[in-house]
């Protein structure tokens, strides 16, 4: 019937205990299936309706967790496996950097949600072999490098650039420079008529 709660390796205490001839009920027992019901209600009450199809039946919230276990153990393998792929092949293309890195950081961010951490050095890898022949020279100065390449610096690094790029890009018009081509015209002696 019960056998451990989903949070605690508390086995179930017995139902009854003996006092002298006669079998009392556990009070223990009673406690421990009250707080083993409020967790599997807790768990019911999260879980999306394809995991409340796996759980149905499960009578303690060890149960529960130990069907969601069966049921998705191969699912996770089957995602971490594809999500190690798409982060090991994809390429810079056509995307501008900025969204290269962040689609690398999304792929790592989803194996991080699911229990499986990405090493910086296999995120820098995987970012420098799916740049373009263009960026060779900096991907051989980032390979020669004494320490190791943090890949959130290489992110950081890249926003620098993007915002120093936009900054020079775009210059504000200012009245100063009108004002300067109407002095120099008046101090040269020619008319202007407005």
């Amino acid at each position: 019937m019960y056998s451990t709660m989903f949070l605690s390796p508390i086995p179930c205490p017995p139902t009854t205990i003996d006092i002298g001839d006669a079998a009392v009920e556990n009070l223990v027992f009673l406690a421990w299936k009250l707080q083993d019901n409020y967790l599997l209600l807790a768990l019911l009450g999260t879980c999306d309706l394809e995991a409340e199809i796996v759980i149905t039946f499960a009578t303690s919230s060890g149960d529960v967790m130990s069907r969601l276990t069966k049921s998705y153990a191969n699912r996770s393998h089957t995602r971490i496996t594809s999500l190690k792929e798409r982060l090991s092949s994809i390429t810079k293309g056509d995307f501008n950097v900025c969204d290269y890195l962040r689609s690398i950081c999304s792929i790592a961010y989803e194996l991080v949600l699911i229990g499986h951490f990405v090493d910086d050095l296999d995120l820098v890898i995987g970012v420098l072999y799916g740049l373009d022949p263009v960026y060779c020279k900096f991907c051989a100065s980032i390979r020669t490098l004494d320490t190791l390449l943090m890949f959130d610096k290489l992110v950081d690094y890249e926003i620098f650039l993007q915002q120093e790029e936009q900054q020079q890009s775009s210059f504000p018009v200012t009245a100063n420079h009108i004002f300067v081509h109407l002095f120099l015209m008046v101090a040269t002696n020619i008319h202007v008529i407005f």
